[in-house]
């Protein structure tokens, strides 16, 4: 019933009188929701009434502490929920309610509240808010839930946090909270940093929240608390603030892609338009034609797959069995003769096998390497007089060099992995017993670092190179560092011949794959910090059309030229601003998925083989504690820490030394953050990715090709990592 100054909580309905907030309330408690006694007291209370006012709800509720929260006219909209911005106060006596309700009303005035509404270009903030009194509750637990999550958008997914207690602590960040998620009916944790909740808890607020989305019908954050005598109600319910549409990863015509592959390896973000439609197009297109002039048949198809944005590789062209590829390489060979030239027998020989790979080596010093510097050059030297039709012919030039380059990367680059694999291998059945901790210490430091002004931050064209930055090189600091490694490795050998001693042909065996492991460690590196030789020429190239695309009113900036595709860019008419800018708030969108390493079904070689390799360099002992994400060991040793999740070069600056780095992938221009890291942690990758190669070189623990640490792991949760075991812990001591 309303009175002279308050509304009965339950009775709440004109949110222009009382606030979004109190309203949603009286309709849930209207709807048969469980939610804390109040009185709402509306926005237009004169100042001077408000020691009345208080007075007169404190007579109606019961209890000795209150909480007193805002309910803005304009808060807890679906375009702004003003989380946080305005004053709530928790378990205030009665005497102290009519200074709180003041103060929360003072806090419509604050600088936070006006900087919001600046940014949500809401106009003028009002001169006052509503103010909720309500009883306080005896918390356990309490949390937030998204009846919908609010990264992928997908409708049936809940989210839940929790934290022992009162939520404040949560919503202050003064707590890490539990973090659940709830599908078709199972309940899975993510971190259990508190150990506030249990499955069936989890259960039951995810039931309230969909309940509550229900009543509203839109998806709602909700704020929760379960009290001391197990009674569950909710604080609070608003709409999913710019809750994207929801998204699916569907294989496409169910076939068996991956994200975690070649190419692939070096994305941590979607590809933009530009760049999918032309350099992988054409640097793709290349390793095709390339893998059939050596080998004298076309390969099945390698083609990948864009879903929403994000790169994955296709495995048509892999066969079922071992069995079946060997039988596709024998047909090959009988069919175009290959046994009659000495040297094309050679290159086709499977790819592990050590005579074959020589053979491709020597072709890339004799031949590729040197002529894809000598085109890097000439293009370097043209770029700056050629018009734009000689422009986008350098571009594809360099693209489809860029391809042949790419494809010696897979064969002798690749190498490197399977003789790891072999060292790997002989370590655990030979050493196991021995001081040698992992087999990792034996291809440390196996390349000096050298600077190089072609790194790059991301593959993709659309990003900055560090040398356009304020980036610095920090080659010294890794020398030092280098020359530290190597002592670490060589201690490491003297631990393995020490074991062998007195086992001749085992330790013939050991230096063998000791040398190849080494030497193709070191080329591969140099492979892949050459790749990227001609980025540089390339953003030269595509800032200058970009500018004669501005000079021809079809764009409105330079740098939207990314968002366009190959014809587009060439046809250069019509006006092209309104595509490009929607073209990249797709991409600002499809940024903030976590997609998976899968798509459609898991393919039986593919899985057998990265099997093989992972319990092949999986250290036999692990740190015991509660694990939070698996993948693949890469760089040994283990390390604590704090996480911090860095979704691309706009989140360098706040990454502070030690703590751990985590991200989708990781490519040459995220090194300074390894000279700070305590450990790395990627979604994607392998033992030959970035991540792995410079975690190594700096003698931190790695761990790669786990799938779903970003989407596991939150800034400021305490995890170890025990790079030589794969796994990612809650924050054990080491």
């Amino acid at each position: 019933m309303r009175t002279m100054a308050g509304v009965d909580l339950a009775n709440a309905r004109d949110a222009e009188l009382v606030g979004a907030k109190a309203a949603n309330l009286g309709q849930l408690i209207q709807a048969g929701f469980d939610v804390p006694a109040g009185v709402v007291l509306p926005a237009s209370l004169e100042d001077a009434g408000v020691p009345a006012a208080a007075a007169e709800a404190l007579a109606r509720l019961r209890g000795d502490r209150f909480a007193i929260r805002s309910s803005a006219i304009s808060e807890d909209l679906a375009g702004a929920s003003f989380a946080g911005q305005y004053e709530t106060l928790l378990n205030v006596p009665r005497e102290g309610v009519a200074d709180a309700v003041g103060a929360c009303r003072d806090s419509a005035s604050a600088q936070r509240v006006a900087a919001y509404r600046d940014r949500k270009e809401l106009g003028e903030a009002p001169s006052a808010v509503a103010v909720i009194v309500q009883e306080m509750v005896d918390a356990e637990a309490a949390g937030v839930a998204f009846s919908a999550d609010p990264v992928t958008g997908a409708r049936d997914r809940v989210l839940v946090s929790a934290v022992k207690g009162l939520g404040e602590r949560l919503v202050s960040g003064q707590a890490t909270a539990d973090e659940w998620w709830v599908e078709s009916g199972k309940a899975t944790c993510r971190t259990a940093a508190e150990g506030a909740v249990d499955a069936d808890t989890v259960l039951r607020v995810a039931t309230l929240a969909q309940a509550a989305a229900d009543h509203f019908r839109q998806p709602q954050d909700i704020e929760w608390a379960l009290d001391s005598t197990g009674r569950l109600l909710v604080l609070q319910a608003r709409p999913i603030t710019a809750l994207p549409d929801e998204v699916r990863w569907e294989a496409p015509g169910g076939g068996s892609y991956v994200r975690n592959y070649r190419l692939g390896e070096w994305f941590f973000e979607p590809l933009t338009p530009l760049f999918a439609d032309w350099l992988v197009k054409r640097l793709e297109s290349r390793v095709v034609d390339v893998s059939h002039q050596v080998y004298g048949f076309p390969l099945p198809d390698r083609s990948h797959a864009l879903v929403n944005g994000w790169y994955f590789q296709g495995l048509g062209w892999l066969p079922r069995s071992r069995l079946r590829l060997v039988g596709i390489l024998l047909r090959g060979v009988l069919a175009k003769g290959a046994f009659r030239s000495r040297r094309r027998l050679v290159l086709m020989m499977p790819p592990n096998l050590e005579l074959g790979v020589r053979a491709h080596q020597d072709e890339f010093r004799r031949r590729v390497q040197p002529a894809h510097r000598q085109l890097v050059e000439e293009c370097s030297k043209r770029e700056s007089a050629a018009g734009p039709p000689e422009l986008v012919e350098l571009v594809d030039q360099l693209a489809d060099d860029a391809g042949e380059y790419f494809w010696y990367i897979g064969i002798v680059g690749g190498y490197a992995w399977k003789s790891e694999l072999k060292l790997a291998r002989f370590c655990r059945r030979h050493l196991a017993v021995s001081d040698l901790a992992s087999h990792q210490e034996l291809v440390l430091a196996c390349r000096e670092p050298e600077p190089a002004p072609h790194t790059v931050f991301s593959l993709d064209w659309y990003r900055a190179l560090p040398s356009e930055t304020a980036s610095s090189d920090v080659g010294d600091e890794r020398r030092v560092r280098h020359e530290r490694l190597r002592v670490r490795r060589q201690a490491a050998e003297s631990a393995a011949r020490a074991a062998l001693a007195g086992q001749p042909k085992l330790r013939q065996r050991f230096e063998a794959l000791l040398s190849v492991a080494q030497e193709f460690a070191a080329v591969r590196e140099e492979q892949v910090s050459e790749l990227t030789l001609a980025w540089p020429v390339f953003r030269l190239a595509l800032r200058r059309l970009g500018e004669e695309l501005v000079r021809r009113k079809v764009l409105d900036e330079a740098d939207e030229i990314y968002f366009l595709t190959r014809g587009e860019v060439i046809a250069a008419s019509g006006d092209l601003a309104q595509t490009a800018g929607t073209r990249r708030e797709i991409w600002e969108r499809h940024r903030r998925l976590s997609p998976p390493l899968w798509l459609g079904p898991e393919h039986p070689l593919w899985r057998q083989m990265m099997d093989d390799q992972v319990d092949s360099f999986r250290a036999a002992t692990a740190t015991s504690g509660q694990e939070l994400v698996r993948g693949m060991p890469s760089s040994p040793g283990v390390a604590r820490g704090r996480v911090r999740v860095v979704t691309g070069p706009e989140g360098f600056g706040s990454f502070q030394a030690g703590e751990i780095l985590v991200a989708q992938a990781t490519t040459p221009g995220w090194t300074p953050l390894f000279a700070r890291a305590a450990a790395v942690v990627t979604d994607t990758g392998s033992v030959m990715a970035h991540a792995s190669l410079v975690a190594r070189e700096y003698g931190i623990p790695a761990v790669v090709g786990t799938g779903e640490a970003t989407r596991k792991l939150r800034d400021g949760m305490l995890i170890t990592v025990d790079g030589s075991a794969g796994v990612v812990l809650e924050g054990v001591r080491n």
